[in-house]
């Protein structure tokens, strides 16, 4: 039990020093817990933002089946501009939302706009995916589909920001001034 609470206790100590940027000291904690799958998502973390990606990669590679790993995986990927390697990071995880989710911003990069709309249709419910297929939408000046989108999800923020966007490009200022 003090070893659990001992790991519980140095994670959100890690989470703090990253949120405050003190790379450093997170990398020294994390040395303790090579096997800790938590704690070595957050070492991936530390090396993304100081820019590391060879060995945040190496990390990943010793945890091929967690899907949060593997999506900070493709996230170097992305950066990096490997679309191959990101989007064969998702064939592996093709019910996981914040991966395939990762998979339409993939294909938004590189305008494969009609593969983004079939695989928005598997995720309808998953409010980050539907707010991306209404971007695509919007960049294909099919409004009256971004505005359906957006009625199902009258509470998401995001969603409906996009929704005021839309408004405002086809004039509808009034409806527009609603959503503000």
């Amino acid at each position: 039990l003090y070893r659990w609470q001992k790991i519980k206790e140095d994670s959100k100590l890690i989470k703090k020093l990253i949120s405050e940027e003190r790379y450093d000291e997170a990398l020294e904690i994390t040395k303790k817990y090579s096997n800790n799958i938590q704690i070595q998502g957050q070492l991936m973390t530390v090396y993304i933002k100081i820019r590391e990606y060879e060995k945040a990669i190496a990390i990943a590679q010793n945890f091929p089946t967690n899907a949060p790993i593997q999506g900070q995986l493709m996230m170097i990927y992305m950066k990096k501009g490997e679309y191959t390697k990101a989007m064969e990071i998702a064939q592996q995880f093709p019910t996981n939302a914040s991966i395939q989710s990762q998979l339409m911003t993939v294909y938004i990069k590189t305008r494969e706009y009609e593969k983004a709309m079939e695989l928005a249709q598997n995720f309808l419910d998953y409010a980050p995916i539907q707010g991306q297929l209404m971007m695509i939408y919007m960049k294909k000046n099919e409004y009256t589909e971004a505005i359906e989108i957006a009625q199902k999800f009258p509470t998401n923020a995001p969603i409906q920001s996009q929704l005021m966007t839309v408004y405002i490009k086809i004039r509808e200022y009034e409806k527009a001034m609603e959503i503000a």
